[in-house]
């Protein structure tokens, strides 16, 4: 009986330390095999989940108390479009976007007729190569890079329509890895060790980066009309092209990485993360580290530097390495195993505002050791299955979730106030830190997805016995 008793009282501690709330659950039974996105509507306090087969779609709408208010299925699946690559809104009808790679359709869930509308549409890519394909305020843009050229072409799509917009880079002048003066799409056509050619990280504030995320080279993030990409493929500076998604004008500077004690034995590395007004930009070698905060005209603002001899003076945490996942942790004790690790591996930074404060995170990742990370995702019931696109824009959250199994990740955090001050304390947990735990302790929870809506973050998983559950978890 006491050992019945101390398990449970363990239990519940275990329970209350992930700080989660379980806010719902519905009776629905989820197709097999299915995979699933969501699109979250704020202004209207709506979810609209989508389990999609190969055989079927079927997408369940919620409103803000998570009871189901209409739901919509169609069998009408046309097996040669086999991959979701996006979606767009326009009043009660939800377009989901599909490819076989060359050829293009829409289904339109219509819940005010309660029909299910099909469109095709003619894209031919002219001498173009694919780099991006989002989901920003409500329309679905396929974005490419045309070959020989410093030009971007964005496919609008919306309405069960779509335009062509082309920005032209040509008068301005890009770098390559080896500083040499290169076109926009021969930047893109770059390989790293982080990502293949042509490929361009998504970064969204619906949680925190992960490192894995941010260690790219080339990302892009939205805010509000803009969308901005930063290229830090050279280790000398960043290079920051943005477009208004409006109007389509553009925008084009350079951010010089900060300066760094010299090491005459090893070469620098360096990356940055933009904030909403400012780029953060780490540059490093194995003895020294600077951290450097611009503003828009390319002036520091603060800056913080750390050597492999001193404590580091910014830290709010232990410097953590996570071997695999985030149960196999080690504290590492010195600065200098710190610094020689995160340049060894990928450097990388992350920021997430909260309480007005930033939670700043410093450290490195490693490359995938094998190729596994498509089983595992599908086994978490994320979307790296064949069906959804990897990179869909409404499972950003599960993705930046999953990107960290199976990889060697080392970091600290810092906490520095709106003027980028170091904020003495400890830092304490963030909803996507309690929600990384409670996932991995509960594995058996499948056809799950991550979401924020409000101010908090969610899971949700089908628990069993026809049970759909939904968990917040909060700064």
């Amino acid at each position: 009986m006491n050992k019945i008793i101390i398990a449970l009282v363990l239990s519940l501690l275990g329970a209350k330390s992930f700080a989660q709330d379980l806010v719902k659950t519905i009776n629905y039974t989820v197709p097999k095999k299915s995979e699933i996105f969501q699109i979250v509507e704020e202004e209207k306090k709506q979810l609209s989940l989508f389990f999609c087969t190969n055989k079927q779609i079927s997408s369940l709408r919620f409103n803000e108390n998570f009871e189901i208010i209409d739901s919509l299925t169609t069998n009408q699946i046309d097996k040669k479009f086999d991959e979701i690559i996006g979606y767009s809104l326009s009043g009660d009808k939800y377009y989901t976007y599909w490819t076989n790679g060359k050829d293009y359709i829409s289904k339109a869930f219509d819940f005010k007729n309660k029909k299910i509308e099909s469109n095709n549409y003619d894209v031919i890519l002219e001498k173009e190569k694919i780099i991006k394909k989002l989901s920003i305020n409500n329309l679905f843009y396929l974005i490419t890079v045309s070959k020989n050229s410093s030009l971007l072409n964005f496919y609008v799509f919306n309405d069960g329509n779509f335009t062509k917009k082309v920005v032209d880079f040509s008068s301005k002048i890009f770098y390559n890895t080896y500083d040499k003066e290169a076109l926009l799409s021969s930047v893109f056509s770059e390989a790293t060790a982080m990502e293949n050619p042509y490929s361009l990280q998504n970064i969204s504030n619906d949680s925190p980066a992960s490192l894995v995320f941010t260690a790219n080279k080339r990302k892009c993030y939205n805010y509000g009309d803009q969308f901005i990409i930063t290229i830090d493929n050279n280790k000398t500076f960043t290079q920051y092209v943005s477009v208004n998604l409006k109007d389509f004008t553009s925008d084009y500077k350079i951010f010089g990485q900060p300066e760094i004690i010299e090491n005459v034995d090893m070469t620098n590395d360096s990356n940055s993360f933009l904030l909403e007004k400012n780029l953060i930009q780490i540059r490093l070698n194995s003895d020294n580290m600077t951290i450097a905060v611009k503003d828009f005209e390319n002036k520091t603002v603060k800056s913080f530097k750390a050597n492999s001899k001193e404590e580091i003076s910014f830290k709010n945490s232990d410097i953590v390495q996570e071997n695999k996942n985030v149960k196999s942790v080690r504290i590492l004790d010195k600065s200098n195993q710190f610094i020689r690790k995160i340049y060894n591996l990928n450097p990388s930074l992350s920021c997430y505002i909260n309480n007005d404060n930033y939670y700043l995170t410093i450290g490195s990742v490693s490359v995938l050791e094998n190729n596994n990370a498509a089983l595992y995702g599908a086994m978490l019931g994320g979307l790296t299955g064949a069906l959804i696109g990897a990179a869909l824009t409404s499972n950003y959250s599960t993705n930046n979730l999953n990107s960290y199994h199976e990889r060697k990740v080392v970091y600290i955090n810092s906490i520095l106030d709106k003027n980028f001050n170091h904020v003495a304390g400890d830092a304490k947990k963030l909803a996507f830190d309690k929600l990384r735990n409670f996932v991995e302790e509960h594995k058996n929870v499948q056809y799950r997805t991550i979401f924020k809506r409000g101010n908090s973050l969610y899971f949700a998983g089908y628990t069993g016995l026809n049970t759909y559950s939904f968990y917040s978890f909060k700064d």
